[in-house]
C-alpha cells in the first residue's frame, strides 16, 4: 500500500487539452474563507445530501458507519461515540455551523443525538485543526452545515422515515426569500422504541427526540448578517434489571441549544468572519420503582443529578489575498461553565482565549505553503503553543498534501472538578477530579495524494494517505488506592500518566462510467500497546479494514440504487485483573471477531423530481454485537455494534415557488 501511495506522489501532468476533473465543492471547515475542495490546504471529506439519503442515515452515527479508520462505539446510556485514526472521542470536536457542541458524557458527544434532517452536508477533517479550533480537535473535526434556501421565493420540504425496528422520523423545513432577506424554519421528531432483549436491560434504549431551528439573514452588498438558533431535547428510558419481581427504571432528559449571531463576507478584497455564539447543555434523571407483579410505578425520590454546561464564544477572523499569497489572523475568546451537585463548590468555569494567524505562500501556480500558529491563555494551566505547517501541490489532475500539526486537549471540567461516589456492598469508591492536571499534547504528520484519469465516458481516481500521531500526558484514571484510616474506602483520581501512538495508511480506488460508480477502499492501522510496558507482549497492535460502495443511476435519472459494504477486521483486546489477596495482576488477551456490515437502498423520483421515495435495508448481514474471544476460545466480552437487520422507507416532498 505504501508503494502505491508513493507512486501517486510523482507529479505527472496530463496533456493541455485534457479537462479539469475535480468538482468545485465549496467548503468552510478549517478555512479562512470559503474555498473549493481542490484548493483547500486541508484534506476535507464532504458528505452531501445525496450521500445522506442513499444511506438512509438518520443520525451522525448512521452516516459514519462505513468510513474507514473511524470506529464507532455504543453505550446504552452515553450513546454513540467515535474513534478517528485510533484516537478517542475526547479528541474530536463536533461543530454546528462552526459552533462547538458542549455536554460530553464520559468524554463523548452522543452521535445518536445529532439528527441530520437540519443539515445539507457534513464536512470532516482528520488530524489536528488546533490552530483554528483549539482544544479537543487533535483527531479531527466534524462540521455540520445547516440547510439554506436558494434563490426561490418560498421553499418547503417535508420528509418522513419508518424503520422496521419501530423507528419513526418526521421533519419539515421551510424558507422564505424576500429580496436580500431570508427566513428559515425547521422542526422534527424522532421516536425509537428501543431493541427488546430476553432481559429488561437493553443495549439500545428507547429514545424520544425533538428539535427545531430558526434562522434569519440579510445581505448588505457583499456582506451577510445572520442570526440562528437550534434547540434539541431527548428522553431516554433505561430499564433496570429485575430483582425480587421489581426494578428501577431511569429516564435521562437532555436539553441542548446552539445560538449564533454572525456577519461574514468581503469588504473590497478583505474577507471578514465574526460570530458570537452561546451553546448550552442540561441533563437530569428521574428514577421510578416498578412492581412487575402489579405494574405499579412510584418515584424513588432519588437525587436527579442535574448538570448544566454552557459556553460563550466570540470569534473573529480577517483574511486578505495578495499577489504572492494569502494572510489570515483571528481572535477566539471562550468561557465555559459547569453547574452540578458533584462539581467542586457546585459551580466552576474555565476561560480559553487565543490569537491565531497564518500565511499562505504561493510558489508558482501549483505549490502552496502555509505555516500557522495559535497562542492561547487558559485560566487553569499554561496552554501550549500550537504550530502547523501545510504544503499543497494542486495540479490539473493531481493533488498532494503534507501536513504537520501540533495539537492538544485541555482537561474538561469533569476531569478537573467533578467527584463521583459509589457504594458497593461494604466498600465505598471515590473518583475525584484533579485541578492540577496538565493538557494533553501531541504531534501529527500526514501525507496524502489524489490522482484522476479521464476518458470520454469514464474516469478513474486513486487516492491514499499515510499518517502518524503521537500523544503525551494523556489523562487517565489512577489505580484504586485504599484510604488510610478508613477501611473499605478506595480512591482514584485523574492523572497525566499515559502516552499513545498511532500510525496507518489508507488507499481508495474510484471508477465512474456514465450511469455507474464503484469505490473501493482499504485501511491499515497500527496502535501502541501500553500493556507492553508491564507485560511481555508486542508493543504494537494492528487491524485492517475494507470498504466498497456501488452506485447505479445518472445524476438526473428517476431511478438510482446504492450498496455500501464494510469489512471490519479483528482487533486485539486486553483486560487486567488484580488478585486482592496476593496483589498479583494478570493480563487476559482477547481478539474481537471480524464483521461484515452492508446497507442497500433504491431511490425513485416522481412529479418532476419533487417527490423522492427511498426504500432500503440496513445491516444486511444482521450483525448485533462483536465477541472478544480469549486464548481458550471462550467469549470474554461483547460489544454492541448494531441492532440487527432492519428495513426502512423514506419519503421526501419538496415544493418551491418561482423565482
Amino acid at each position: 500500500m505504501n508503494l502505491i501511495i508513493i507512486f501517486l506522489l510523482i507529479p505527472i501532468e496530463p496533456p493541455a487539452t485534457q479537462p479539469t476533473p475535480m468538482a468545485e465543492t465549496m467548503i468552510v471547515t478549517g478555512q479562512s474563507e470559503p474555498v473549493s475542495q481542490k484548493e483547500s490546504i486541508h484534506r476535507v471529506e464532504v458528505f452531501n445530501a445525496e450521500r445522506i439519503a442513499e444511506q438512509g442515515a438518520t443520525t451522525l452515527r448512521d452516516l459514519l458507519v462505513h468510513e474507514l479508520l473511524i470506529d464507532l462505539g455504543q453505550h446504552s446510556v452515553f450513546g454513540g461515540s467515535l474513534t478517528v485514526q485510533g484516537l478517542s472521542s475526547e479528541h474530536v470536536r463536533i461543530l454546528i455551523d462552526g459552533v462547538p457542541l458542549v455536554g460530553r458524557l464520559n468524554g463523548v458527544i452522543d452521535l445518536d443525538q445529532i439528527n441530520l434532517d437540519l443539515f445539507e452536508r457534513v464536512e470532516l477533517i482528520r488530524g489536528p485543526t488546533s490552530v483554528y479550533y483549539g482544544t479537543d480537535s487533535f483527531a479531527g473535526v466534524v462540521n455540520l452545515i445547516p440547510k439554506r434556501i436558494d434563490s426561490k421565493r418560498i421553499q418547503a420540504q417535508v420528509q418522513g422515515l419508518w424503520d422496521s425496528v419501530d423507528e419513526r422520523t418526521l421533519a419539515t423545513h421551510t424558507g422564505f426569500n424576500f429580496g436580500r432577506q431570508s427566513v428559515q424554519l425547521a422542526a422534527g421528531t424522532r421516536m425509537f422504541a428501543g431493541i427488546e432483549t430476553e432481559t429488561r436491560k437493553r443495549e439500545w434504549n428507547e429514545r424520544d427526540q425533538n428539535w427545531a431551528s430558526l434562522g434569519y439573514r440579510v445581505l448588505f452588498g457583499t456582506m451577510e448578517l445572520g442570526v440562528s438558533t437550534q434547540v434539541f431535547d431527548e428522553s431516554l428510558i433505561d430499564l433496570g434489571a429485575v430483582s425480587n419481581q421489581s426494578a428501577t427504571d431511569t429516564e435521562y432528559v437532555t436539553d441542548r441549544s446552539v445560538n449564533q449571531v454572525y456577519t461574514k463576507g468581503f469588504i473590497n478584497d478583505h474577507y471578514l468572519d465574526v460570530s458570537l455564539s452561546y451553546a448550552d447543555y442540561e441533563r437530569y434523571r428521574d428514577t421510578t420503582h416498578i412492581d412487575l407483579g402489579t405494574g405499579t410505578r412510584e418515584p424513588t425520590g432519588a437525587d436527579p443529578d442535574l448538570n448544566r454546561f454552557d459556553q460563550w464564544r466570540l470569534r473573529g477572523m480577517w483574511s486578505h489575498t495578495y499577489t504572492w499569497g494569502h494572510v489570515f489572523t483571528g481572535l477566539d475568546l471562550n468561557r465555559e461553565s459547569g453547574d452540578g451537585p458533584r462539581i467542586l463548590n457546585q459551580t466552576q468555569d474555565l476561560t480559553d482565549n487565543a490569537l491565531f494567524s497564518g500565511v499562505k505562500l504561493e510558489l508558482g501556480t501549483r505549490f502552496q505553503i502555509q505555516p500557522s500558529l495559535r497562542i492561547a491563555d487558559h485560566s487553569e494551566f499554561d496552554a501550549p503553543i500550537t504550530p502547523a505547517l501545510h504544503v499543497l501541490y494542486a495540479g490539473e489532475t493531481q493533488e498532494v498534501r503534507f501536513n504537520y500539526s501540533r495539537g492538544f486537549r485541555a482537561p474538561s471540567i469533569k476531569e478537573l472538578y467533578l467527584d463521583f461516589h459509589m457504594q458497593a456492598g461494604p466498600n465505598r469508591y471515590d473518583i475525584l477530579g484533579n485541578p492540577n492536571l496538565a493538557p494533553e499534547e501531541g504531534d501529527h504528520w500526514s501525507l496524502d495524494t489524489q490522482r484522476v484519469w479521464l476518458a470520454a465516458s469514464h474516469s478513474l481516481e486513486l487516492s491514499g494517505q499515510l499518517y502518524y500521531n503521537t500523544l503525551n500526558d494523556l489523562i487517565a484514571l489512577s489505580q484504586l488506592i485504599p484510604v488510610v484510616g478508613d477501611p473499605g474506602r478506595f480512591e482514584r483520581s485523574y492523572i497525566n500518566v499515559d502516552h499513545h501512538r498511532t500510525k496507518g495508511a489508507d488507499l481508495h480506488f474510484g471508477w465512474a462510467y456514465e450511469w455507474m460508480k464503484l469505490n473501493l477502499g482499504v485501511a491499515h492501522q497500527v496502535q501502541y500497546n501500553r500493556f507492553s510496558e508491564s507485560f511481555e507482549i508486542d508493543n504494537e497492535t494492528d487491524a485492517t479494514d475494507w470498504s466498497a460502495r456501488f452506485h447505479l443511476g445518472r445524476q438526473k435519472s428517476l431511478w438510482q440504487g446504492s450498496i455500501f459494504y464494510t469489512y471490519r477486521g479483528s482487533r486485539p483486546g486486553f483486560y487486567t485483573a488484580t488478585n486482592r489477596t496476593t496483589g498479583e495482576t494478570t493480563l487476559t488477551i482477547t481478539e474481537s471477531e471480524a464483521i461484515h456490515m452492508a446497507d442497500a437502498s433504491i431511490t425513485r423520483w416522481l412529479g418532476n423530481r419533487q417527490l423522492q421515495l427511498i426504500a432500503g435495508v440496513r445491516n444486511l448481514f444482521d450483525v448485533e454485537s462483536v465477541a472478544h474471544i480469549n486464548a481458550m476460545g471462550q467469549a470474554h466480552a461483547q460489544d454492541s455494534v448494531g441492532w440487527g437487520r432492519s428495513f426502512f422507507i423514506e419519503a421526501k416532498y419538496q415544493w418551491s415557488s418561482r423565482n
